[in-house]
């Protein structure tokens, strides 16, 4: 209700493609296989409505869920491989064909643009870099190992489904 008018947002960003339309709209809440089922639809529907351009760029902005889902889905790799998303991460993926997969740079490489963060002074105390895509009982983060956002101490379940703490 306080935004401006899509007409006057126009002279802020005269980029905005406002014939813009969403590829869907999702059915919230929804439970967590079926967030990160809707994010490799979007990766699917994102390749088939932007045909492979050299010169062209696609900017999505998301949460921190929305960023390593996506990142996932559209590189095809594991959660394993995607650094924790911090405040104001970027994630960069290329093409160089009319491929469904997209390339992300490995986690943590220097200059890299998965989960890069060296544009912030500083990231602050109060916000978690997020890769939590865990069960929530015996496993909470499922990003690299060593990422350097990871918990110190990962949970692990024993066996016998209680959790016991293990140097990462």
């Amino acid at each position: 209700k306080d935004l401006p008018s899509l007409e006057e947002r126009t002279h802020y960003f005269p980029r905005l493609d406002i014939t813009h339309e969403s590829l869907f709209v999702p059915q919230l809440p929804e439970p967590r296989a079926d967030f990160m089922m809707r994010c490799q639809k979007t990766a699917k529907l994102l390749n088939q409505r932007y045909a492979f351009n050299p010169n062209k760029a696609i900017v999505i902005v998301s949460h921190a869920a929305g960023c390593v889902a996506m990142s996932a889905a559209l590189s095809g790799q594991p959660l394993q491989n995607i650094t924790p998303a911090a405040p104001c991460s970027i994630y960069g993926f290329t093409r160089t064909s009319e491929t469904e997969t997209w390339t992300i740079d490995p986690h943590d490489a220097p200059g890299s643009l998965n989960g890069h963060t060296a544009h912030m002074s500083e990231l602050g105390t109060t916000t978690v870099p997020w890769n939590n895509f865990g069960d929530g009982k015996t496993k909470f983060y499922t990003g690299p190992k060593t990422s350097r956002f990871a918990p110190e101490s990962l949970p692990t379940s024993n066996g016998e489904g209680e959790c016991s703490a293990q140097k990462g």
